[in-house]
C-alpha cells in the first residue's frame, strides 16, 4: 500500500483518490500561490512558466534533450531542442577527446595551435583524409563543404 492507495497512481500530481486533477481546482490553487507570492514581492507568473523553468533547469543540469522531451510529453525531441536550445550547456572548443589519426599531434608541432595554418595542398589532403577516416570509423557523416553562390 502506497500512501493509502492500493497501487502507485499513474499521475505524478493526482487527487486523493489517485485520479487526474481537475483543471479548475489546479487553476484556483495556482492563483492562491500567485497572490501569496505577489505579497512577498514575486512577480506573477502563469502556471505554464513552471513547465519552462523545469525544462530549462533539467537541460542546464545535463539531462538529455530526449529525456526532457519525454517528461514534457513532446512526441519529437526536435521541438524541445528548438524551444530550449538556449538552455543547453555550452561546450568549449576542446577537441582533446578526438583522435585524428596522429594528424592533430603532427599539426601541433610544439606550438599550442590545435589546427595548423595550411601551407601546402598535401597537408590539406592529409587532414581531410584523417577526418574522413574518423567519420567512417565512428559512423559519422563526413562534413560537406558548401560554397555560397
Amino acid at each position: 500500500m502506497h500512501c493509502g492507495w492500493p497501487a502507485i497512481p499513474e499521475w505524478v500530481f493526482c487527487s486523493e483518490a489517485g485520479t487526474a486533477l481537475d483543471e479548475r481546482n489546479v487553476g484556483r490553487a495556482w492563483e492562491r500561490v500567485r497572490r501569496r507570492a505577489q505579497r512577498h514581492g514575486v512577480r506573477p507568473l502563469r502556471l505554464h512558466a513552471a513547465r519552462h523553468t523545469f525544462a530549462t533547469l533539467a537541460l542546464q543540469a545535463g539531462k538529455s534533450v530526449r529525456w526532457v522531451a519525454d517528461q514534457l510529453g513532446h512526441a519529437d525531441p526536435a521541438l524541445t531542442l528548438r524551444v530550449y536550445a538556449h538552455s543547453l550547456p555550452s561546450e568549449g572548443g576542446d577537441l582533446a577527446f578526438a583522435d585524428f589519426g596522429g594528424a592533430a599531434e603532427a599539426a601541433l608541432g610544439g606550438s599550442e595551435r590545435l589546427y595548423p595554418a595550411p601551407t601546402r595542398s598535401c597537408e590539406d589532403a592529409e587532414l581531410r583524409n584523417s577526418a574522413e577516416s574518423l567519420a567512417r570509423r565512428e559512423g559519422f557523416e563526413p562534413p560537406t563543404l558548401r560554397f555560397e553562390a
